[in-house]
């Protein structure tokens, strides 16, 4: 009897024991491209503060730096994973936008950005849609991620309305009519 009941306690362990790895193996697909994605944006953020032209874009950067680092905190911690390093198509991109520099920096790092932010909300959307296990935290981180999409949206039309009032400047040879004061670009006064 004693035997019987110590098989049947080995049994139910490996079944204990295969269900929580199932159930782990379930979850990680979310957190680890979740984290994934937040590793990469971290690196991003670094790099625009480092190299951004504009004032206002490296400190967008810097909010980003903080708000997807405490995010992959999070992930991290509901997913028991360690935060990965970003991988070699994250770095490759990134090193591609860093080839700029200037105003050619700004732009091609804002579309950077607001490409891994539309993909990181599609797929926090899915996994929250999915009821999956980190679908409470993927609502929870939503509303940021969409945020920071609209900042960039807001950056970026910022930076077309400079150009622009750079643009009607020099065919001016200089004399922007006072169009360049609307757009806040700095204005000779004489």
């Amino acid at each position: 009897m004693l035997v019987q009941i110590l098989k049947l306690g080995v049994v139910a362990g490996a079944g204990y024991a295969t269900w929580k790895a199932l159930t782990k193996q379930r979850r990680i697909p979310f957190f680890r491209e979740a984290l994934q994605s937040g590793v990469a944006e971290v690196a991003a953020a670094r790099s625009a503060q480092r190299r951004g032209a504009s004032a206002e874009l490296r400190a967008f950067a810097q909010q980003l730096e903080r708000e997807h680092g405490e995010h992959n905190v999070e992930l991290a911690q509901a997913s028991g994973l360690d935060q990965p390093e970003p991988d070699a198509r994250q770095v490759a991109a990134l090193r591609k936008v860093e080839r700029l520099q200037g105003r050619d920096y700004d732009r091609a790092w804002l579309e950077h950005v607001a490409r891994s932010h539309r993909n990181a909300i599609r797929l926090y959307e899915r996994e929250v849609a999915q009821q999956g296990p980190g679908g409470p935290l993927a609502e929870d981180l939503l509303p940021g991620l969409r945020a920071h999409v609209a900042r960039v949206g807001q950056l970026q039309r910022a930076a077309k309305a400079g150009e622009a009032a750079a643009e009607l400047s020099a065919q001016d040879g200089g004399s922007d009519g006072g169009t360049a004061a609307v757009y806040g670009e700095p204005r000779a006064v004489m």
